[in-house]
């Protein structure tokens, strides 16, 4: 079974990302991003998933590449934010140098308002979730990119942005992986 590791990528502070907002906590306090453990569920379904939080786990970026390097991921999806998002852009770079064939999917604020411009100035960023919540991730994941409603990604070297409005109905996803 293929694998796919869902990353909270170290950083130089205790940021927080998560559902599309970020921060930088201003006490020693932490809480598991929500965005993660939904598409753990998602994903979980056709993929075996890891996840690895280096802001939880405190881990540093030298020992986080090394956990990284040990499996061979089909895809590491990432938070970023408003508030980490340059050192998030340098980690990840170092996963794409690595292994050009991991495919990097970003999730963040950021991403959300800005994906067709970080996404020309980050060419090794594969593709942005709009929508965490979606079944997206596994239409991209298996290159059926017609059904995809809600991200951005690369198709032949161009950028396709699929952006549905937000929804306002109910909605569901799988039990997610604790």
């Amino acid at each position: 079974m293929e694998k796919v590791l869902l990353l909270n990528p170290p950083g130089d502070k205790l940021y927080q990302r998560d559902m599309y907002c970020s921060a930088v906590s201003k006490a020693n306090y932490y809480w598991p991003s929500i965005d993660l453990l939904i598409l753990s569920g998602i994903l979980g379904e056709k993929y075996e998933v890891h996840i690895l939080d280096a802001i939880a786990e405190r881990l540093n970026p030298q020992i986080c590449m090394e956990k990284i390097r040990k499996e061979n991921y089909k895809a590491v999806v990432f938070l970023t934010g408003t508030a980490s998002w340059k050192i998030d852009f340098e980690f990840v770079s170092r996963i794409k140098a690595e292994n050009q064939q991991t495919l990097l999917i970003g999730n963040g604020d950021i991403l959300l308002y800005d994906a067709e411009n970080f996404m020309n100035k980050y060419p090794y960023m594969d593709a942005v979730l709009f929508d965490y919540t979606s079944a997206d991730i596994l239409d991209y994941l298996s290159n059926s990119y017609e059904k995809i409603t809600s991200m951005a990604f690369f198709n032949n070297g161009n950028i396709v942005i699929k952006k549905q409005p937000v929804r306002v109905s109910e909605f569901a996803y799988p039990v997610p992986h604790h």
